[in-house]
């Protein structure tokens, strides 16, 4: 699977909701705004090279459980001169697939959970 990121406008989202993993996934990019040369790609701690046009494989990061935050920078003559960052998502394993949620829809579980021990203890409270 190779995932496109846009890198135009701040903050690059990876996807809205939760997808499914493969066992190889690779990132790619796009600018309609930037001429897109040397990039370096920070995930985990582990920087990546790339070009511009040449997708990176980075399945190593998403065939693991936990938060994956990725940051990008594009590189011109040896400054860098742009730096986007990705909103982290978590990976989770269910059923021995690994599937990337964005931390928005983590957030949103988590509110659920607490409305309902909140309401729950609202009732015991006035029993």
């Amino acid at each position: 699977m190779i995932i496109t990121l846009p890198l135009n406008a701040a903050p690059i989202v990876l996807h809205r909701e939760a997808i499914t993993l493969p066992e190889t996934v690779e990132l790619s990019f796009t600018s309609c705004i930037y001429a897109l040369g040397e990039l370096v790609v920070t995930i985990g701690g582990e920087q990546y090279k790339t070009h511009g046009d040449k997708p990176i494989d980075v399945s190593a990061h998403f065939t693991k459980a936990g938060e994956v935050e990725i940051m990008v920078s594009l590189i011109a003559r040896g400054d860098v001169v742009k730096t986007w960052a990705v909103e982290p998502f978590i990976v989770k394993e269910v059923d021995g697939t690994y599937k990337a949620i964005p931390e928005i829809e983590n957030l949103k579980e988590r509110v659920v959970l607490l409305e309902k021990a909140s309401q729950e203890l609202k009732t015991l409270i006035n029993s």
